[in-house]
């Protein structure tokens, strides 16, 4: 596939989208779509996600893009399929040549207690299934929806992280979860090659998730103090800085398929 994400009518779906990182893609996106694409923000806080949806359409120029919002909840995985049903709730799809998927929801778990500490069975299964489960499933019925649509590209985007390979103190859960979710994103590479997939670690960045591990007691303060550093010298990598990188990278659609890229790479 040697076309750009972002050429002709475009159906762009962003998990997670109602702050941080998930909102600056949808912002992002804007500069880059063409007319009569689609943007649908899917988060968990009806409110909050509204208020996302409004930042975003004031983002707009006179393109005629639209902007839609699916509130739910993944880690219930029985709810992922109505999530789908909405997305394309009365959408008539011979109208979008692109599908690109940026999976971003995501959540950092208990960084004060090692592995051997968290045996709470409900505690795991609630993260593995925000973080793996709904991601898998979300994917997965989404490509089935429209295996019989005239949608000619689909780009997948894994929003990975440097602890998807490298290991951290106090952060098993978050670990386990990116890494795993980057091996599952490799597989889709080799068995659907007719899509594009990215593993994409976007850097530190000024959001919500690292204001809670900067201020929890977790077990890597050399790792804490090191993102403090960043911030106090203001090298932290914004996000409207990595998005930019991110979109540029989907656009020009050079990557090798299943990669995993960090921000500092690129």
């Amino acid at each position: 596939m040697d076309q750009s994400a972002f050429s002709g009518q475009t159906l762009v779906i962003v998990t997670g989208a109602n702050r941080g990182y998930g909102l600056q893609i949808c912002i992002e996106s804007l500069s880059y779509l063409t007319e009569g694409s689609l943007i649908v923000m899917i988060g968990r806080n009806e409110s909050k996600l509204e208020f996302a949806c409004e930042q975003v359409r004031q983002g707009m120029t006179s393109k005629n893009i639209r902007v839609r919002t699916v509130v739910s909840d993944l880690s219930v995985l029985t709810g992922v399929s109505k999530v789908i049903e909405q997305c394309f709730y009365e959408e008539d799809l011979t109208t979008f040549k692109k599908l690109v998927l940026f999976n971003n929801a995501a959540s950092l778990g208990d960084v004060t207690k090692t592995l051997d500490e968290i045996v709470d069975p409900q505690k795991v299964a609630t993260y593995f299934n925000l973080n793996i489960s709904s991601c898998y499933l979300l994917t997965a019925q989404l490509l089935n929806r429209i295996k019989n649509s005239p949608i000619s590209a689909v780009f997948v985007v894994n929003i990975s992280s440097l602890m998807a390979v490298e290991a951290y103190a106090g952060c098993s859960l978050y670990c386990t979860g990116k890494a795993a979710r980057d091996m599952m994103f490799k597989t889709l590479a080799v068995e659907r090659p007719d899509i594009k997939v990215l593993n994409w670690a976007p850097g530190p960045m000024p959001t919500e998730m690292l204001d809670e591990l900067m201020g929890s007691n977790t077990h890597d303060k050399e790792l804490v103090q090191g993102l403090k550093k960043m911030v106090d010298d203001k090298t932290i990598v914004q996000c409207s800085e990595s998005t930019k990188k991110l979109i540029e990278l989907l656009k020009k659609n050079q990557f090798s398929s299943g990669s995993h890229i960090d921000y500092f790479d690129v």
